[in-house]
Parts: structure tokens; sequence; C-alpha cells
């Protein structure tokens, strides 16, 4: 009975600190090598795309595994003004992110022609400390990369588990 309402205590304890659980999924390519291109990005994106991936793929390196090329053709980001303060600043921005994706099979044969995926995100901006504006827009950034990766790794799972 204690331990019942120590798990209940701690629960509420825990959700009520703000702290939530959040997925973190990882796609476990046991029968394939996966080859993620995107040699055509600026080297700041795709640091982030690099980092993204290694979050959420776990690679098996075993040549005799079928091999599939997922190449980002095209990414593209763009940022707005959202609102503005009484002030006449601006006070919000939104983050738009996109990427067109082929995924390739082992023998060149197009799985998923170009596709899209898109994310946004939002940051406020607070004129007087620019600095911390700038991280929390970097963050964004990095937290919507992953976002796409994930979108990625969703649609993979999906097309392997309509091919098994």
């Amino acid at each position: 009975m204690i331990k019942v309402i120590g798990i209940a205590f701690l629960s509420i304890l825990i959700s009520s600190c703000g702290w939530q659980l959040k997925g973190n999924y990882i796609a476990i390519t046991k029968d394939m090598n996966i080859n993620l291109l995107f040699d055509n990005l600026a080297p700041e994106v795709k640091r982030n795309f690099e980092y993204a991936t290694r979050q959420h793929l776990r690679n098996m390196q075993d040549s005799s595994k079928s091999k599939i090329d997922i190449r980002i053709e095209d990414y593209e980001e763009s940022k707005r003004v959202v609102s503005i303060g009484s002030d006449g600043r601006v006070s919000e921005y939104q983050i738009n992110m996109s990427i067109n994706y082929t995924i390739m099979s082992e023998k060149n044969n197009s799985m998923i022609d170009s596709n899209e995926i898109k994310v946004e995100g939002f940051y406020e901006f607070f004129p007087n400390d620019i600095l911390a504006s700038t991280e929390e827009e970097v963050q964004i950034k990095r937290e919507m990369t992953e976002k796409l990766i994930m979108k990625l790794v969703f649609r993979l799972d999906s097309i392997m588990s309509k091919t098994n």
C-alpha cells in the first residue's frame, strides 16, 4: 500500500514540476545499410543533420544487408515576423524548414520519388537581450532539424513495414 501511494505521489510530483516524458524514437536498421546523403547542404545545416541522424538511426554496417540511399536534394529555411510589440519592435519570429528527399533501393530503384517534409517553429525575440534571443533561435533550429529527421525516419519505417 505504501509503495502504491509512493508511486502515485512521485508521478504527481514529476508531472507538476513540468518534466515531461518525450519520445526519443530510434530506428534500428538491422536489415539494411542506410546512407543519408546530404552533400549539397551548407556546413552548419549539414552538422545539424549529422547530429540528428546519429540520434535517431542506429545503422548496422554489414555489406551483406540491403542498401538504401536517402538523398536530401533540397533544403529551404525561411524566417518571418509573426508579431510586433507595442513599441513597434519585433517580438516573435516564425521559422519554416523543408527538405526534398528521394529514397533509393539497392539497385537504384526509387522507393519514394522526390517528396517533401516541412516543419515550423516559433521563438520570442527580446531586443534588450539579443544574445539570449540568438541562442533560442539556434536551439529552435536544432530541434526543427531533429523533427525533420524524425519525420524522415517514420516515413522510412512505414515504407519498410509495407515491403516486409
